[in-house]
């Protein structure tokens, strides 16, 4: 298998004594070369895409590889995530150009998203039809509905 040289940065005392930085040769394998090849790739291509199966494909790699690279390479996740901030950040700056132009459909979802405390919310109701046959019964000792009744009214001790 051949072998190609990488380079990392250490810092290693000079004869006086100083501390300096020094170029530690590190070899990495043809398959790491390859690997650390594929990563880029394959945020390049999701950067684009969007989507992690069609990166996938592009890269020629399976979908458990991106997800060993997610869970063992922490260094690859952030860039991952970073990756996914920058097109949430790319799809959010879309969306207030459609509120620019006066797109009412655009603006009723960043209302309905970004508004919900101001009441932008539209309540859900529930249709239940049937009935029900079953009894449902919990039993609870006195002291422990006494112990239920203080705390819901702030007269606990604790």
């Amino acid at each position: 298998m051949s072998q190609k040289t990488g380079q990392k940065k250490t810092q290693k005392k000079t004869p006086s004594g100083a501390k300096g930085t020094h170029i530690k040769k590190e070899s990495l394998t043809t398959v790491q070369l390859k690997t650390r090849k594929n990563k880029r790739l394959f945020l390049e291509r999701y950067l684009v895409t969007g989507n992690i199966s069609d990166s996938c494909k592009q890269c020629n790699i399976g979908r458990q590889t991106f997800y060993n690279w997610i869970k063992n390479d922490g260094d690859f996740k952030r860039e991952f995530d970073d990756t996914d901030a920058a097109l949430l950040d790319f799809a959010e700056g879309k969306l207030l150009n459609l509120i620019n132009d006066k797109n009412v459909t655009a603006i009723i979802f960043y209302l309905k998203t970004k508004g919900k405390e101001r009441g932008y919310i539209e309540p859900t109701y529930m249709n239940i039809k049937g009935s029900m046959d079953h009894k449902h019964t919990h039993q609870m000792s006195l002291n422990s509905l006494k112990k239920s009744y203080e705390r819901i009214n702030g007269k606990d001790k604790k």
